[in-house]
């Protein structure tokens, strides 16, 4: 007993110290093909965009950490591009995503307030954009907010002009987070009220029928309460992804049990 009692002592730290060797080992083999594709995008950028060899090399450096190691980035890595008119900015930061891989996890946002993409109708903030892009919560991503200047300008008398769209930019920069589409929530919010009203409502009739109802030759049997809380299919899944939850929302136990229910219902399975 003794004997394989320390045996199994000093197998431990090595079978502990071999994965250690091998997650050493896959994370360096996978920053080497990391760096290759960075070294291979920086060639390629400079090949099709004459003039910017210098530009191509800092934003490459800019990116570095975030696309070697993601995962020891918490806060949005922020590169600002400034220039003439027509000098290849936009083209380059179109184009670097697809060479990095991430043409699926690209988002482009006019903040003049006319977006390209015809996704962005009714879109009025940066957060409702990307619930709508397939830019995944918690996964690396790139977000290209094209025409700064545009956004917070002034006008020849020296008036101050604001796009009143895509505001919580702001909340972006500064603090590296999002709050939650309150356009979506807001919209919910207002049909939750309607349905409680019409709840209520139905039940206050129902009461007034029994009550001018005069026969009484065999008892009644107790109305179903009809629950004051409604989510459609559309309003679950806008829901969901305004409170940036993975599972179904009928999962999220912190919700009402009747919104809950009514959630189970609207939402399938």
């Amino acid at each position: 007993m003794e004997t394989t009692t320390t045996a199994t002592k000093n197998f431990a730290p090595r079978v502990n110290e071999q994965h250690g060797n091998q997650d050493r080992t896959l994370l360096g083999n996978r920053m080497t093909l990391r760096q290759q594709v960075l070294d291979i995008t920086a060639t390629t950028l400079k090949s099709e965009l004459f003039g910017l060899d210098s530009l191509i090399d800092r934003l490459i450096d800019s990116v570095r950490a975030w696309y070697l190691l993601p995962e020891v980035i918490d806060r949005p890595v922020i590169v600002c591009l400034w220039g003439l008119t027509g000098t290849g900015k936009t083209q380059l930061v179109r184009r670097m995503p697809q060479l990095l891989g991430f043409y699926n996890r690209f988002l482009e946002v006019q903040m003049d307030g006319f977006s390209n993409s015809s996704r962005a109708a009714g879109r009025d903030s940066i957060s409702a954009m990307l619930a709508n892009s397939s830019i995944v919560e918690g996964q690396p991503g790139i977000l290209l907010l094209d025409e700064f200047q545009r956004f917070r300008t002034r006008d020849r008398k020296g008036d101050d002009i604001a796009v009143k769209r895509y505001q919580d930019v702001w909340a972006l920069l500064s603090d590296g987070r999002l709050s939650p589409p309150m356009d979506a929530l807001d919209r919910i919010e207002l049909e939750q009220a309607y349905h409680q009203y019409e709840a209520m409502q139905a039940h206050v009739d129902k009461v007034n029928e029994e009550e001018d109802d005069n026969a009484q030759d065999s008892p009644r049997r107790k109305p179903r309460q009809k629950s004051p809380f409604y989510l459609s299919a559309f309003d679950a899944r806008d829901l969901q992804a305004a409170l940036k939850l993975s599972e179904p929302i009928m999962q999220d136990h912190a919700l009402d049990a009747r919104a809950g229910a009514a959630a189970t219902r609207a939402v399938p399975q």
